[in-house]
């Protein structure tokens, strides 16, 4: 993954948009471990919404994530507050 990472046009661009933007970075860590986002409704509701980074430039959809965070169900506590 980590070489075939570097093959991606998808790659290529974020890094020119990131340097457009003027983002600094640096090249401490683990560089063969992509990010992701979970959205998580409590109890049973269990993973509401699931976006794993295919590569280093890639994002999730910011729509779907807040259609996702509405989806989950309030759950009534037990006991007095």
């Amino acid at each position: 993954m980590l070489w075939s990472g570097f093959m991606r046009p998808n790659m290529w661009l974020g890094l020119l948009r990131a340097y457009r933007r003027q983002i600094s970075g640096n090249l401490e860590g683990e560089g063969r471990l992509l990010g992701g986002v979970f959205v998580v409704g409590p109890g049973d509701q269990g993973i509401v919404y699931e976006h794993r980074n295919a590569d280093f430039s890639d994002q999730a959809n910011w729509d779907e994530v807040v259609d996702a965070v509405q989806l989950i169900q309030p759950t009534i506590p037990y006991g007095p507050m």
